[in-house]
């Protein structure tokens, strides 16, 4: 039995889509290792993402089309291809189901969605677009990242109080040398409001500089 492979991402019911068309950052670069396999959840689905021997990460959608596994618990790799910990079907980092153990044919509807994926300046991007299209541009590389000018990146995650909405995700950036120590200069941004939710959300940037308080 195979289950109907989801098309990623899916078509919203109105005509403004929750999650606009681009890039988004998913992990680090430093989160996932070679042979590592790592669930994730973005755009309101389950993904898993792995890094091959060439070093390379791919995005699958997290379920495997034969009754349903979880990729991403209890998943290995092994020759670059992912493995499902049920009956150990096995997928090529483009989704597609190399082999079936007990089969002599693989099936063609047998295959998981695969996402694009860009890594630069130490991030993982994945791009989402809600009619299937292909990435429009790419992300450029920027050349403080990769310059003894600069400290290596600093991972933060911000907290603040805002207005009845919730956004998560996680912050970076690096600072001269010379800069005083961010501890230091940790700023506590909260504003308040009718409803007040917790939230967090990120910039990411070589440069860093301690903010202004208002």
């Amino acid at each position: 039995m195979i289950a109907e492979a989801s098309t990623a991402p899916t078509r919203p019911r109105f005509p403004l889509p929750r999650y606009p068309t681009g890039w988004f950052q998913v992990a680090w670069s430093s989160d996932v290792e070679v042979g590592q396999v790592v669930p994730i959840k973005q755009f309101g689905q389950d993904l898993v993402l792995f890094r091959d021997s060439k070093g390379t990460v791919k995005v699958l959608d997290a379920f495997c089309p034969h009754m349903g596994a979880h990729l991403g618990h209890g998943g290995v790799i092994k020759d670059d291809e992912l493995i499902c910990p049920f009956h150990a079907w096995r997928f090529d980092g483009a989704g597609n189901c190399t082999s079936i153990p007990y089969a002599k044919k693989v099936p063609k509807k047998a295959k998981v969605p695969c996402w694009p994926v860009m890594e630069v300046n130490g991030l993982i991007m994945v791009w989402h677009d809600v009619d299937n299209r292909a990435p429009m541009w790419e992300l450029p590389e920027l050349e403080a990242f990769n310059s003894d000018a600069w400290s290596e990146p600093l991972h933060r995650q911000w907290k603040f109080r805002t207005h009845n909405h919730t956004t998560c995700s996680w912050s970076g950036g690096a600072r001269p040398r010379a800069a005083p120590s961010p501890s230091a200069c940790s700023p506590s941004w909260r504003t308040r409001s009718r409803w007040p939710i917790c939230a967090t959300t990120s910039t990411t940037s070589r440069s860093w500089a301690p903010p202004s308080r208002r």
